[in-house]
């Protein structure tokens, strides 16, 4: 393609912007700046939508039925706050929930591939037809 002597520097075009980005340089970094941002935004849209990840998404317009269908599960450990009483009342309902938790992890077989099933993760909810979005 190129001889060693060659290089893209000796291409008409190549030289034009080269010069453009030497007589304005702060112009050149804030427009390539701004061509970067578009072609990245471009590409996380494109793969957004190809991965289907658009279909899941309860955020967009016209999900709003769907939004109040859903509910938020009663929290099933108990925070402690940043304030408060540490006594033996505390620390011993801490470590009760301690052993709890650490009980219910020691049952799991650290390599299988079980561990990721949604029931395992919490996940099983009741599945929920979201309104059609015209891609089909």
């Amino acid at each position: 393609m190129f001889s060693k002597e060659q290089s893209f520097s000796r291409l008409p075009g190549v030289q034009k912007v080269v010069q453009f980005a030497n007589k304005y340089k702060l112009l050149f970094a804030i427009f390539s700046a701004i061509i970067v941002a578009l072609i990245m935004t471009a590409v996380s849209v494109f793969l957004y939508i190809i991965t289907g990840a658009s279909k899941l998404d309860l955020s967009r317009p016209g999900y709003e039925g769907a939004r109040e269908k859903v509910k938020q599960a009663e929290p099933t450990e108990t925070s402690f706050g940043p304030s408060g009483a540490l006594d033996a009342k505390a620390m011993k309902q801490f470590m009760d929930e301690y052993k709890e938790q650490s009980q219910r992890l020691g049952g799991y077989d650290t390599f299988s591939p079980k561990i990721l099933e949604d029931s395992q993760l919490g996940l099983d909810a009741p599945t929920q037809t979201a309104p059609s979005d015209g891609a089909n």
